[in-house]
């Protein structure tokens, strides 16, 4: 099982999700080398923010693990509050 999380700097944990909760349960990592995850939107507020990168069996037993794999910083002009950024729209009547 391959997972990814995204944790803010204050440690509070932003998103996470891996490869069994997506269904994803027949390949073989050994033999195709390369896992691949693409994100279409993340729609985290400002903060700085590290991903986690872990490979572990189905009982939950760690292979590997990458603390702080990356960091990334999101900017915004918006001053919302929170960890991401919900799509909506007002409507008065």
């Amino acid at each position: 099982i391959v997972g990814i999380g995204f944790f803010r700097n204050d440690g509070a944990h932003a998103y996470g999700t891996n490869t069994q909760i997506d269904g994803l349960d027949s390949y073989d990592i050994e033999k195709s080398g390369v896992m691949k995850v693409y994100l279409e939107k993340v729609p985290l507020l400002p903060a700085v923010y590290s991903l986690d990168v872990a490979i572990h069996n189905y009982k939950g037993e760690n292979a590997d693990y990458y603390k702080n794999a990356l960091k990334i910083e999101m900017y915004s002009p918006l001053t919302e509050a929170g960890l991401c950024r919900i799509d909506h729209k007002w409507e008065l009547k």
